[in-house]
């Protein structure tokens, strides 16, 4: 059993290293969550602010889900668009070719099929523009995207839908019996082209904004991360070598309170 004398220099050793032991622990969580501001107990103002931002940062990341979501249903109608546009221009295309070639017989016969195989293929590309149950390219209504947490900014964009539009229906529902009807579908087609990407320059152009405001957020979201990095992230390095500077005064700390007992334990043995 090791006796404690209770002298003043050794109140002052055990003062001392009741500090070094909480300056152990304290650094030995820091080293361990990596983090030197952990609870309130730490830094109550400094613990405020950054739970202050790290709701910033919840708030940063649904809102940037929410956009990318909305980017996706624009993106989606965009190439849906892209591929009717292509094939279009091939009924387009086949048309103008058997017109000049003056087609008849089976090879009006393959053109009329190829054709009506285009058209098929446009009915199926854009019901494939859905995206998260939201068709924006044969589906009228509006859809609504919220900018900002802070000022509940949104805006609105209203679908229309293009399969159903004038021109295209007009294209889709031609006559396609003789040679006649297919050089008439030459001009139906140009026309649907010019309906389809006229509302497609509308739905780029939003998808651009969508695009610009998910960039600023992700920019918002990173400066949120910094500040709250400079706030609560510990100097590993530093504590590291705080690490080994503490443990040499805990030594030092036993070492003169061992000491201490010794010396006046000493003195009492000139009284025997």
């Amino acid at each position: 059993m090791v006796s404690l004398n209770t002298t003043a220099a050794n109140s002052a050793v055990l003062a001392s290293l009741r500090q070094i032991n909480q300056d152990i622990a304290q650094n030995q969580t820091r080293i361990g969550t990596g983090l030197k501001i952990n609870k309130s107990s730490d830094n109550p103002a400094l613990f405020a602010t950054a739970q202050s931002i790290r709701s910033n940062i919840t708030a940063q990341d649904k809102l940037a889900g929410d956009l990318g979501i909305a980017k996706g249903k624009f993106d989606a109608a965009n190439a849906s668009i892209d591929k009717i546009t292509e094939l279009l221009n091939k009924i387009k295309t086949a048309s103008d070719d058997a017109t000049i070639s003056g087609a008849s017989g089976s090879a009006l016969t393959a053109v009329i099929g190829k054709i009506t195989g285009y058209m098929s293929q446009i009915t199926g590309v854009a019901a494939s523009a859905k995206f998260q149950g939201t068709n924006l390219v044969t589906t009228a209504g509006a859809t609504t995207v919220k900018w900002s947490n802070e000022t509940g900014a949104s805006a609105s964009f209203t679908a229309v839908d293009a399969t159903g539009a004038a021109a295209m229906t007009a294209l889709t529902g031609a006559d396609k019996d003789d040679l006649a009807d297919v050089t008439a579908l030459s001009a139906l087609a140009d026309a649907a082209i010019g309906e389809i990407s006229g509302y497609q320059a509308k739905i780029a152009a939003f998808g651009e904004t969508i695009a610009s405001q998910l960039d600023f957020q992700t920019t918002l979201k990173g400066i949120n991360e910094t500040a709250l990095g400079s706030i609560v992230n510990a100097n590993l390095e530093e504590e590291s070598a705080k690490s080994s500077a503490l443990q040499v005064r805990q030594q030092l700390a036993y070492q003169a309170l061992a000491i201490g007992n010794n010396s006046a334990q000493n003195v009492l043995m000139l009284f025997r």
